[in-house]
């Protein structure tokens, strides 16, 4: 098949440091290529992802809708689109006329902003947040964090310290982390960006913990992997969080609220703990207190990220829109 992957223009692909979704379609661009299907990505500046690219104007979200006109003014180098854009234009009326087979991978959006009723063929990275989308019936395609996870190596946890890797913003409860960690006397490691509207809130209490900056590559497994827990308290529906499946691939335990699809991840007591913020710090010290399997708790994840099982399943998917099918 002549497949189209469109993703966000605002990180390359691969990202260099931040951008899981990025990551996980130059994953599924190399393995459709590798299956023998002739891969068009739809990206933004930099991508280094080895198949044919197509590159926005800019990094610009309003970018996006560039990937549409490409697509109409090229439609016999098509058969299928995956649309993993922030907005999904292409996959909504207005952007390609009603039929066109897209999937359109529903990546996020806690609060509902976007019109996922219009949006054709949504795949939801969790039933719990498909769930809370009101699209229980709809496909779920989960998510994938490396070419080869068994190559990542488990980590022991001695570090000393608690660790948070994402992006730092309110509904993320980096702050219910941080005072949490200040109250246990445990060193809070902060690795992500702080986007400008939220720097208020971030140099609020930036100053109480240890500021790493975005990570990837070996750098971040090595960082969470020497961790003793990371941490996610979040107060919105998580779709399905990769930072959370990177840190129980290296066998670090998990602690977080249970909301969305932690919920898919994260089982109390076996390879994390479940606590609402208000009783985060209780949480935090039960889990640091907690002799851990490593081993157990990188086999709770490893078959929910395999590569060539995500990827076959995105590839049924395709395959069943392409033949004409709609959900």
């Amino acid at each position: 098949m002549k497949i189209a992957i469109a993703a966000c223009p605002t990180f390359p692909v691969p990202p260099i440091d931040y951008g899981g979704t990025e990551r996980q379609l130059d994953i599924l661009a190399r393995g459709l290529a590798v299956r023998g299907h002739a891969v068009t990505l739809l990206c933004g500046p930099g991508s280094e992802c080895p198949v044919r690219r197509v590159m926005s104007s800019s990094r610009s979200v309003q970018a996006e809708w560039e990937n549409v006109v490409w697509l109409r003014g090229h439609r016999a180098e098509w058969d299928v689109l995956f649309d993993a854009t922030t907005f999904h234009y292409a996959s909504c009326p207005a952007g390609l006329p009603p039929g066109s087979p897209t999937v359109a991978g529903m990546f996020g959006d806690p609060y509902r902003i976007y019109p996922h009723n219009e949006v054709r063929n949504r795949v939801y990275q969790s039933q719990q947040f498909a769930e809370f989308c009101g699209c229980p019936d709809h496909p779920v395609v989960g998510s994938v964090i490396h070419h080869d996870p068994v190559s990542v190596p488990i980590g022991d946890g001695h570090g000393g310290y608690v660790v948070y890797l994402g992006a730092i913003r309110p509904e993320k409860g980096v702050y219910v982390a941080a005072t949490a960690c200040r109250r246990l006397g445990m060193v809070l490691k902060v690795a992500g960006l702080a986007q400008s509207r939220w720097r208020p809130y971030w140099e609020s209490f930036r100053g109480v913990v240890d500021f790493i900056g975005p990570v990837g590559g070996d750098a971040k497994w090595r960082l969470l992997a020497d961790a003793a827990c990371s941490v996610l308290p979040v107060d919105w529906c998580e779709a399905g969080p990769l930072t959370v499946r990177e840190s129980l691939l290296v066998g670090t335990p998990v602690v977080a609220c249970p909301l969305g699809g932690l919920l898919g991840d994260v089982r109390d007591g076996e390879n994390g703990v479940l606590v609402s913020r208000e009783e985060f710090a209780i949480g935090l010290d039960k889990a640091l207190n907690t002799k851990w399997d490593r081993q157990a708790i990188r086999r709770s994840i490893i078959s929910s990220v395999d590569p060539d099982q995500w990827i076959e399943g995105v590839l049924v998917l395709l395959k069943r829109a392409a033949a004409g099918e709609s959900w």
